[in-house]
């Protein structure tokens, strides 16, 4: 599960360099604090009609970066498959079908689940196994994040383009984008999913209990893997090659919203008479504010402070 925290932290990082928050009137700077323009009032809604989105209000990502990743996952894949299809005696574990076993050991390994249920077994595949995982995690695994900030982009401009009357819950109508808590409900959503259609699938199909399809599925996602439970037949490993890719893109969107809701919520909102009275502060009272927020300090602290600075003089 870390794996997938790690992507979802990473996607927010490249996310906020390249936007920014209109909502929040502070902007940090390295010698100052200093407001911008009041954030325009939200006005009645009765009769008014759906506001236009702006046409930047959703960043994209580049076509050439999405190219590459194609490019090395199918790199990525080829190699995978032609080690395991010229020495899968080379390989030990639970054997099905030698083109499936060769994408499902692709896959397992790409998302980092490594049931162990087929393993590289002489020094030869070993040190093949070295490189597909170099591949695999490092170069591929960077370039599909930016994929996915592309695809929830994509996603997010169709759900906008079809609401014609936005609601205010579900749309942010300053930044014309779609409220990261809506988004954060739907990724939890599509996790939930996943294991619920991994459950029915190990149950009905794989022959496995109630509980160990649930365990199974949880692991799979988790990227865990311990290795106990893991699918058996052919047409258990055709879903799994579906199934375990887009449980980890899901999970991953998860990470990503989830971390972005935790940084919006933090977001500092300067006080209101601190903002009607200057445009500015210095250092000292923005500290001095932040140890109040983070309750580090009391009024009462600061009380006894002027005082002792007053009988010193």
């Amino acid at each position: 599960m870390g794996n997938h925290s790690d992507l979802g932290a990473r996607l927010l990082t490249e996310e906020h360099l390249r936007t920014e928050s209109p909502s929040t009137g502070v902007v940090t700077k390295k010698e100052d604090i200093t407001e911008e323009e009041d954030v325009p009032k939200e006005t009645s809604r009765e009769g008014a009609t759906a506001p236009e989105i702006p046409p930047t209000a959703v960043p994209t990502v580049y076509k050439p970066i999405i190219t590459v990743a194609v490019i090395l996952l199918c790199v990525y894949l080829t190699f995978a498959v032609t080690t395991y299809t010229l020495l899968p005696e080379e390989f030990t574990g639970t054997k099905t079908n030698l083109f499936v076993d060769a994408l499902y050991f692709a896959v397992v390994t790409l998302s980092t689940v490594g049931y162990g249920d087929i393993v590289p077994s002489s020094t030869r595949t070993k040190i093949l196994n070295i490189v597909l995982v170099s591949i695999g995690v490092f170069s591929l695994d960077y370039l599909m994040n930016r994929v996915v900030i592309h695809l929830l982009d994509l996603q997010e401009k169709a759900i906008l383009a079809r609401i014609k009357t936005p609601s205010s819950v579900v749309v942010d109508e300053v930044k014309g984008r779609i409220r990261t808590e809506f988004k954060l409900c739907l990724a939890i959503l599509a996790v939930v999913l996943c294991v619920g259609v991994g459950t029915l699938f190990l149950h009905y199909h794989e022959n496995l209990d109630l509980i160990d399809s649930v365990y199974l599925s949880v692991i799979s996602i988790g990227t865990v893997g311990y290795g106990d439970e893991a699918f058996q037949t052919v047409y258990g490993r055709v879903f799994a090659l579906v199934w375990i890719l887009m449980s980890g893109l899901a999970v991953t969107t998860f990470f990503y919203y989830f971390a972005q809701t935790r940084i919006g919520g933090s977001i500092m909102q300067l006080p209101e008479s601190m903002s009607e009275s200057k445009t500015r502060i210095d250092k000292a009272e923005f500290i001095l504010w932040k140890l109040k927020e983070d309750k580090t300090i009391t009024e009462e602290d600061i009380r006894r402070v002027l005082e002792g600075c007053e009988r010193s003089g």
